[in-house]
Parts: structure tokens; C-alpha cells; sequence
């Protein structure tokens, strides 16, 4: 008869009848990471902010020894300032460099020191005025709009008989003042010294150098240099000073 039997079998067609598993969402993931990581980088800048905090309520580091051992505190400061001591002493190292005469070339290695050259000068200009060599190396210190004039004058100064070996001169600075301030980068030193010509050990004729020495502040030179005369032009220069004018000591500021 119709319509009686067994029901039939419903056939297993796959993907038929079956509920589909539910997805993860891979946004929500990421949302959740990003979140994570964002605290965490604002805990790390927290964390960094407190330490610089912390390093700049500390008493600045010793960062410079002497040979003795004996430390210094060293700070910042402007480009165009220097120190009082290295003012004195650029001025008092610069003038003795320009005023000792001798006949004898600066040594460059321990043989010229045991076994010194002769020193033959730099003609100044062409004529047959010369300064020593020494001298024309400190001129380095010198800026550059007042270097000639003072070789000039300088050449004047030195007696012929120091290119020959029979004369020399000995600078002595007694005293060199605190500098006084001009203007941003720019100082006065006023120095009383004595310059003193020998001939066969004894002295022929004793002057007195008392002159104001005006000084400002250049940067300093980054390389080296590998001659010899580069490398003596960068350890005059190496101060971040030049000298750009001298005067009698009398005479006022400029």
C-alpha cells in the first residue's frame, strides 16, 4: 500500500542539515594587542620621564681628573664664553711664544731637541725683515685682520743677530690681569712683562712690556691636522681665542 513502509533514510549530504561552526574574530584580537601595548609604552615613557627627573636633581657628574687624581666638576656654558684661567693663560703662553727669540728652530722629535736646527726666519712681505719661526707659528693665535700688521712690526723688533746665533731674547710675564668683559665674546687682559735681550749670556738692553691684550671668542678648530705645522697651528687655536689687537696699557678699551 501507498504510504506505508519504513520512512526512508534521509542521505547524509555533506554540508546539509549540519550547523557551521562559529568563527573567531581576529579584530577583536588585534584591538585587545594594540591596547596592551599602548600601556605598556606609556608605562616605559612614565618610567624614562622618572629617571631624567631623577638625573637632573643629581649633582652634575666629576667628569675631568687632574694628573694628581684630584677630580673637577665641569658644566655647560655657552659657545662664545670661556673661562677666566684659560683666558689669562691663552694670553700669557700666546705672548711668550711671539716675543722668545732664538736661533734655533722649534724641535718636532727628540733627535732636534738633543741636536737643534738653526733658524733661518719668515721674510715678512718680501723685504728682509724676518720674524722667527717660532714666532710666525704663534701668529696663528693672531686674527686675521690684525696678523699682518703685528708681524710687521714684530720683525722690526727682532735684532738681526737672532738669525745668526749670537743674540736672544727671554719674555718674563709677572703679571696678568683678570679679564674684563667687552661684549658678548669678548675680553680685555692687561700684562706687565719684561723682554730681555741676551748677547753671550749677558743682557744688552732690558724692555718693558706692558701692554692691554683684547681677545674673542672663534671656534676652535675640529681636525687635527697631521703635519707639524698643522698640528702646532691646531694646539694655539685649540683655546676657541684670538687675540685682535694690543695696545699700550695706558691707553683705554676699544
Amino acid at each position: 500500500m501507498l504510504g506505508i513502509g519504513k520512512p526512508k533514510s534521509r542521505s547524509a549530504v555533506p554540508g546539509v542539515g549540519v550547523l557551521n561552526k562559529p568563527q573567531r574574530d581576529y579584530r577583536l584580537i588585534l584591538e585587545v594587542v594594540g591596547a596592551g601595548a599602548s600601556c605598556l609604552s606609556l608605562v616605559l615613557l612614565a618610567f624614562q620621564g622618572a629617571v631624567l627627573v631623577g638625573l637632573a636633581n643629581k649633582p652634575p657628574p666629576v667628569l675631568v681628573e687632574r694628573y694628581s687624581g684630584e677630580p673637577l666638576r665641569v658644566g655647560p656654558i655657552p659657545h662664545n664664553e670661556r673661562s677666566a684661567e684659560t683666558i689669562r693663560r691663552f694670553t700669557a703662553t700666546t705672548l711668550t711664544m711671539l716675543m722668545n727669540w732664538s736661533g734655533q728652530l722649534p724641535p718636532e722629535d727628540l733627535a732636534q731637541i738633543n741636536k737643534p736646527r738653526p733658524d733661518a726666519g719668515y721674510s715678512i712681505n718680501g723685504s728682509s725683515s724676518r720674524v722667527t719661526t717660532a714666532a710666525w707659528q704663534a701668529s696663528a693665535s693672531l686674527s686675521a685682520d690684525f696678523r699682518g700688521k703685528f708681524l710687521e712690526k714684530l720683525a722690526q723688533l727682532t735684532p738681526a743677530g737672532v738669525f745668526g746665533g749670537n743674540t736672544q731674547t727671554v719674555f718674563t710675564v709677572s703679571h696678568t690681569s683678570d679679564p674684563q668683559k667687552l661684549g658678548e665674546g669678548r675680553w680685555r687682559v692687561d700684562v706687565v712683562a719684561n723682554l730681555d735681550i741676551y748677547q753671550k749670556g749677558e743682557i744688552v738692553k732690558p724692555l718693558s712690556f706692558n701692554k692691554s691684550v683684547f681677545l674673542r671668542a672663534v671656534d676652535p678648530p675640529v681636525v687635527p691636522g697631521s703635519t707639524p705645522l698643522e698640528v702646532q697651528v691646531y694646539s694655539i687655536r685649540q683655546a676657541g681665542l684670538e687675540i685682535y689687537a694690543i695696545r699700550d696699557l695706558e691707553r683705554g678699551n676699544l
